[in-house]
């Protein structure tokens, strides 16, 4: 890849968090409609008054156009884009954890 092409490359580091993202919101709502609760506030907030969807992926692309903008300015962007997908990958394994304890998968 030639160095302007890299440049306008969307890191693979963003990608993997919009794809956690969009994972955890897909978790969420299978885990919610199967009686499940929403255990950040802010979010519970929203899903009782009917704005859940809307915020959980408006929050996750805000996130990624300032991951975006930060990313080729600052080193401690790009660090904190790596810590955030640690989280998000470790957020992503207990909603896999829970599902497969309600799949009586585990015990």
């Amino acid at each position: 890849m030639r160095k302007i092409e890299a440049e306008r490359a969307v890191p693979g580091a963003i990608v993997l968090y919009a794809a956690l993202g969009l994972a955890d919101f897909g978790f969420t709502l299978a885990t919610i409609h199967a009686g499940g609760r929403e255990l950040n506030p802010f979010l519970a907030w929203a899903l009782g008054v009917g704005l859940f969807e809307y915020l959980k992926l408006a929050l996750t692309l805000l996130v990624c156009a300032v991951m975006l903008f930060l990313w080729p300015r600052s080193s401690a962007a790009r660090r904190v884009t790596h810590v955030a997908n640690v989280l998000m990958g470790i957020l992503l394994l207990y909603h896999i954890l829970l599902w497969a304890r309600a799949m009586h998968l585990l015990n």
